[in-house]
């Protein structure tokens, strides 16, 4: 008999399982350009570039519904150039660089997500940007590690102003209407030598027409424990016509600082859509040991998508970025060098597919 009892909870669990609805999608972005990219003092460079109008990637993702409002999902999701093929990140980085979590959603409780992720900062000031943060008119041109206020901190090759490894994420439940947002920290091992210890978090307000979003991230650099800073403050509105949108965002480490500043709008036309975005970066205090009031440029960026279906577009892009006094900032793919103070231009044409 009790063979019996535990032969029928064994099939109960197992049908159970069987009529849970569970599902895998493979997804990506296959991009392509042909850029030209003219620095002052170093002339052009013509390229076939990836990612001009969405950054070329490739993943699967999937979700099991466990009833009673609970699921379980992954994701999965690694860079892909389109010009030469190559995946994830170059070694020994990271194969599955732009993300890489589980998860558990409860309806009434929210999401908790385990992994590699994208940080709340990146999110809040991207969602803001026209352009998908990429192209000739990429409006990070002053964020990265080649930003002082960044490489200082973390070493060249980081970019902790997009993702970060080993994070702990609670996000807020649908059911609360307009509002949405979460919490992360990370936790790393107490014998890394350069162990990142980040918290953060973001708070969304979305009715209507309107979008409000404030982020912060503080990421703790050890053995030295100095803390690096990263707040973004964005909004848009959306007037049918145009959709408005503006965003801050403010880097600080030691005594140095950087502000950011994105003002922009997408004006839908037919099967098409105007983009511009208007960026200023500006750096200050002591970068390197060198007193600094007047580090940055300023970047213009238009460009027109028009659809060819739901997921087929041909685009073109035009960047402008102009640095101050000895800045050398640049645009994506361009020649190695600048002149102090001079210009960057670029203009791209090409086409996007997702799947």
């Amino acid at each position: 008999m009790h063979k019996l009892i535990g032969i029928g909870a064994i099939l109960g669990l197992t049908t159970s399982t069987a009529f849970a609805q569970s599902s895998v999608t493979l997804f990506g972005v296959l991009d392509a350009s042909v850029r030209t990219v003219h620095n002052d003092g170093a002339g052009s460079l013509n390229s076939l570039a990836s990612g001009g109008m969405m950054p070329g990637r490739f993943g699967f993702r999937g979700t099991e519904d466990l009833g009673g409002g609970l699921s379980a999902g992954f994701w999965l999701e690694a860079n892909v150039a389109t010009d030469t093929g190559v995946a994830g990140t170059p070694a020994p980085g990271p194969f599955w660089n732009r993300r890489s979590i589980v998860s558990l959603s409860s309806d009434r409780l929210g999401e908790m997500r385990l992994g590699r992720d994208y940080v709340p900062t990146f999110l809040a000031w991207a969602s803001q940007d026209p352009f998908g943060n990429t192209g000739v008119a990429f409006t990070s041109s002053f964020t990265g590690p080649n930003v002082p206020t960044i490489a200082n901190a973390y070493g060249l090759g980081s970019r902790p102003d997009v993702w970060t490894n080993s994070a702990v994420q609670y996000l807020l439940p649908k059911t609360l209407g307009p509002v949405s947002g979460g919490l992360m920290f990370t936790v790393t091992g107490a014998n890394a030598a350069t162990a990142r210890k980040l918290w953060g978090g973001s708070l969304s307000y979305d009715i209507n027409a309107l979008k409000l979003t404030a982020a912060h991230v503080n990421t703790r650099i050890d053995p030295v424990r100095d803390h690096h800073k990263d707040t973004v403050l964005s909004g848009s509105y959306d007037l049918g016509a145009a959709k408005l949108s503006a965003a801050v965002r403010r880097f600080t480490y030691l005594d140095s600082q950087q502000t950011n500043s994105m003002i922009a709008a997408s004006i839908p036309y037919g099967n098409g859509q105007f983009k511009l975005a208007y960026v200023v970066g500006k750096s200050g205090g002591n970068i390197a040991g060198v007193s600094s009031s007047s580090v940055g440029g300023s970047l213009l960026g238009l460009g027109y998508v028009h659809r060819l279906s739901r997921r087929t577009a041909v685009y073109t892009n035009f960047g402008s970025l102009s640095n101050q006094a000895t800045s050398t900032y640049t645009l994506q793919t361009s020649p190695a060098t600048i002149t102090p103070g001079g210009r960057s231009r670029g203009v791209e044409l090409g086409i996007m597919h997702t799947f």
